[in-house]
């Protein structure tokens, strides 16, 4: 998963985080294109975000994303802060 969130790692660019998924997707082979899809639907599953509280959401997401697919903390944290602008 290096590659993966190495490409996570490298996104910058929070004035445009609805680009986040799209930017990432777009660099990545097609076998962790599938994985990159896959963590990216879980962790934006409705049941989860639909909490009023969005910190206690972010967690939720962090910590399933982590013992689910084992990505480096701050990889996990980009994604999670992508997502929350899609829920805010």
């Amino acid at each position: 998963m290096t590659n993966l969130e190495a490409k996570i790692l490298a996104f910058n660019d929070w004035t445009k985080p609805y680009t986040f998924f799209k930017t990432i997707a777009e660099k990545l082979p097609e076998d962790e294109l599938a994985l990159f899809q896959e963590i990216w639907e879980k962790a934006s599953d409705r049941e989860i975000w639909r909490i009023h509280d969005l910190i206690l959401a972010c967690k939720i997401t962090q910590t399933f994303v982590r013992d689910t697919y084992g990505l480096d903390d701050n990889a996990i944290a980009r994604i999670v802060r992508a997502i929350s602008y899609d829920w805010k």
